[in-house]
Order: structure tokens, then C-alpha cells, then sequence
């Protein structure tokens, strides 16, 4: 059955790429766009796992490790760094048993900023403005 989406699950940590997440360049390998969902997917689920205060995800970073074949992957999450108020978290996809895209997730607690969210930022000087900086003397 195709239902349209980029992967499909196999087990807890296991997915199948369809056609749909094959790359423009290459019809075998994947585009890392989907991939890339799927990581921030597996995080949201293992943050929603958290018992307690739920953390709200805050920052993600992507490392492509390696070739994103159009092969059947496993992805691995595990907390980092846990915390009330601030935790990391980072998920692995693996094919053919090789890294080949890691993520990171920084998770933090909600809190009330109105104390420093008025004003506008001034604005900055413009290039002309600026002394110059010899940076050949570095």
C-alpha cells in the first residue's frame, strides 16, 4: 500500500524508505529532508516519554555523516545531558549498521520572559561608520 509518506515503519526503531523519499540527484539514496523529520519525529516522541514538566524543544542541529542510501534505517535516541530546565538529547540513523546522520536537540523549560522581551534592538552602525580592522596584522 502506498499512502503517499517518506518511510514506513517496521518496528519501534526500524523504517523503510518509500520512493518518495529518494533524492533529486539519485533515485538510491535518500533525500535528507525526510530523514531529517524522522530524527526530530524520534526526538519528540523520547521527549514525550519524559516523566514530569514537559520540555520544550528548542534548537536542533544536524551532522550528515555519510551516504543516505535508499535502504531501510535505525534510529537511536538517548538523552545526553538530562535536566529540569535544560536538557540534550541526541538520535542516530543508522544504515546498513552505519551512522550516517546524527542530531541533537536541545530541550528547555518553559518560562515567562516578558521582563526582557520589550524594546526593539538598536540599530546597528552601518559599514561606512565602522574604523577600519587590519586584519593582516593578525
Amino acid at each position: 500500500m502506498n499512502t503517499g509518506s517518506y518511510y514506513e515503519r517496521i518496528d519501534a526503531h526500524h523504517y523503510k524508505p518509500t520512493a518518495h523519499a529518494s533524492g533529486a540527484w539519485s533515485t538510491d539514496e535518500v533525500h535528507f529532508s525526510p530523514l531529517g523529520g524522522l530524527l526530530v519525529h524520534a526526538i519528540e516522541r523520547h521527549l514525550a516519554d519524559r516523566p514530569g514538566e514537559r520540555l520544550l524543544l528548542s534548537r536542533v542541529g544536524f551532522d550528515i555523516l555519510g551516504r543516505l542510501a535508499l535502504d531501510e534505517c535505525e534510529i537511536r535516541v538517548e538523552t545526553v545531558r538530562p535536566g529540569r530546565t535544560i536538557e540534550l538529547v541526541e538520535a542516530v540513523a543508522l544504515i546498513a549498521g552505519r551512522p550516517v546522520v546524527r542530531a541533537r536537540a536541545w530541550s528547555l523549560a518553559p518560562v515567562d520572559t516578558t521582563a526582557v522581551a520589550d524594546g526593539e534592538a538598536g540599530r546597528l552602525t552601518p559599514p561606512e561608520a565602522l574604523a577600519p580592522w587590519p586584519m593582516a596584522d593578525l
